[in-house]
Order: C-alpha cells, then structure tokens, then sequence
C-alpha cells in the first residue's frame, strides 16, 4: 500500500542527476529501492486497484518505466534516468495506440494526466474529424479545463501542417 513519498525520494533523485555513474548508484541501490522504487512501484499498483474497483468490467495494463536508460539511447547522458513514470491502459495488444493514465515523478516535480503515447494515424484522424464537425465545441472543453487550473492541454506539433484550426486546435 502507497503510503507517499519521503523528502529523500526528491533528494535521491536530485543525487542521481549529478551523480549518474554506475559505480555511485550501486552504492545508492538500496536507497533507490526504499525511497524510490518500492513506494512508486506501491502507488502503481494502487492506481490499478483502484481503476479495478470502480470499472471490474475492464482490464488494465500497468506499465512502468525502468530506471536504467536504454543502452542505445545515452546522447551523452549516464545510464540512469533522472525520473520514473507509470502509464495505466487497457490490456490489449496494442496498448500504447490507445489512450492510457500516466503518472511521473522526477527531482522538482511531477505530472499526471491522460493522453495517448503513440496514437496512429487513423486514430488522430478520426480526432480530427470529430474536432472539424464542431470546433467551438472543443474549444470550449478545451478552456474548461485549463481555466480549471489543475490541467493543461499540451502535445507535440503535427509534423505536417493541417491548415489553421484556430490557437486552441493547431
């Protein structure tokens, strides 16, 4: 059971940040495990619980991300991932097209929220059509939630331009 974090969980992963060697985060495992890893890994599987409880019709797929970065993608960075973060989605084959829970905590901060993690192209189209039917409408969702204060509606740029949509929608 999620019992929170602690102010080392913060600590910890600023000390990772500036120390990302394997030789220091070896010295720091059992650290990691207890102010990190076993209490985000509690929350994970709370969140599920949860979700289980109040939709026992639907099956949830829990994912959570590993510290250590993969090997092929350092850039330049140290072995380790300076955060975590656990999605919560449908058990499907396909679970990362379809929209998921995500939540993530790193040095300074955290963020939760909703969104799709790899949408496909007819996925975003069908968005697209439902958003074209009635603009004013999304728009109006849209700051709803932002003048809500908890939320943003945020995400990556179309790699080709869908003509002008408005401020909201582009």
């Amino acid at each position: 059971m999620f019992q929170g974090f602690c102010k080392d969980t913060s600590d910890f992963l600023w000390d990772l940040m500036f120390n990302n060697e394997r030789a220091w985060f070896q010295e720091n495992k059992e650290r990691f495990e207890r102010v990190l890893n076993k209490p985000f890994r509690a929350l994970a599987a709370d969140t599920v619980d949860c979700l289980k409880l109040r939709h026992p019709e639907l099956d949830f797929s829990l994912h959570i991300s590993r510290i250590y970065r993969d090997a092929r993608r350092l850039f330049g960075r140290g072995p380790f991932k300076d955060h975590m973060w656990f999605s919560v989605g449908y058990a499907i084959e396909g679970w990362h097209e379809g929209p998921a829970l995500w939540f993530e905590i790193g040095a300074s901060e955290y963020s939760y929220g909703v969104g799709f993690f790899d949408a496909t192209a007819s996925q975003m189209e069908a968005f697209r059509r439902s958003i074209d039917a009635n603009p004013a409408r999304f728009e109006r969702i849209a700051k709803n939630i932002e003048a809500a204060g908890n939320f943003r509606i945020f995400g990556p740029e179309y790699k080709r331009p869908k003509g002008d949509r408005g401020e909201l929608i582009n």
